[in-house]
C-alpha cells in the first residue's frame, strides 16, 4: 500500500513538475514577446516623429507656384532646362529665327501663340459694352419667342410693352397678356451686362394698339 501511494504521488509529482516547467517556459516567451513589441512600438513612434520632422523640413524648402503662369516655350526649342526649386522651365536655345516686326491693323493686336516662335496679329477681344449688348440681344430674342409663343384668340388677349433699360429702348412690343408680365423683369435683369455702355437713344413712341391677327399679337396703328 505504501509503495502504491508513493508511486501515485510520484506520478502526480512528475505531472506537477512538468506543468510548472511548461508554465515557466510560456511566461518567459510572453515576457520576451512583450519586450519585443514594446521595442517595436517605441521604434515606430521614433520613426513617426522623424518622418514628421522630415516632412516639415521638405515643406519649408518648397516653392509656392500656385499663382505662377509659365511662359510659352517654342516647339523648336533645342534645350529645355528646369532648375530645382523653379516653378517653370526655361529654354536657353529656342532654335527660332529672328522675328519680323509687326504692324497690326486696328482691331487687332500682337500675341504669341503657345509653341510659336514669333508673334502674330490676332483680333482684339470685344469690349465689355459690345459683349454685353450681344448677350442681351440673344437673350431678348429667346424671351420674345418664349413669351409670344402662346398666341391669342382675340385682341383683348394682347398688350403692348415699352422696353427701356441700359441695353435698349423699344416701343410697342406686342405680347399675349398671359405672359407679358414676365418679359420686362427678365430684360431689366439682363441689362446689367450693359452697365459700361452709354445710355441708349430715347425715341418717342408712335400711337399703337394691341391687336390679334391670325392668332398672333401685333402692334396696329391706332385710329385718330
Amino acid at each position: 500500500m505504501t509503495f502504491g501511494t508513493e508511486q501515485g504521488f510520484g506520478h502526480r509529482g512528475r505531472a506537477w513538475v512538468g506543468a510548472a516547467l511548461l508554465f515557466s517556459a510560456c511566461a518567459g516567451k510572453a515576457e520576451t514577446d512583450t519586450g519585443r513589441l514594446s521595442g517595436a512600438g517605441s521604434g515606430g513612434a521614433n520613426m513617426g516623429v522623424a518622418g514628421e520632422k522630415n516632412a516639415s523640413a521638405g515643406s519649408a524648402q518648397g516653392v509656392d507656384c500656385e499663382a505662377v503662369n509659365c511662359l510659352s516655350i517654342p516647339t523648336t526649342c533645342k534645350h529645355i532646362v528646369q532648375a530645382p526649386g523653379d516653378c517653370c522651365a526655361t529654354c536657353p536655345d529656342t532654335g527660332c529665327d529672328a522675328c519680323p516686326d509687326l504692324d497690326c491693323p486696328a482691331g487687332t493686336h500682337s500675341a504669341t501663340a503657345p509653341g510659336d516662335c514669333c508673334a502674330s496679329c490676332v483680333a482684339d477681344p470685344p469690349d465689355a459694352c459690345v459683349a454685353g449688348r450681344l448677350d442681351y440681344g440673344s437673350l431678348r430674342e429667346e424671351l420674345l419667342d418664349k413669351y409670344g409663343g402662346s398666341g391669342c384668340k382675340n385682341s383683348a388677349e394682347c398688350t403692348l410693352l415699352k422696353e427701356d433699360n441700359a441695353c435698349g429702348h423699344a416701343c410697342n412690343i406686342p405680347l399675349p397678356t398671359s405672359t407679358a408680365h414676365n418679359l420686362l423683369p427678365n430684360l431689366d435683369s439682363a441689362a446689367q451686362s450693359c452697365s459700361t455702355c452709354a445710355p441708349p437713344i430715347q425715341v418717342d413712341c408712335d400711337r399703337a394698339i394691341a391687336a390679334c391677327v391670325n392668332g398672333k399679337c401685333i402692334a396696329a396703328d391706332a385710329q385718330p
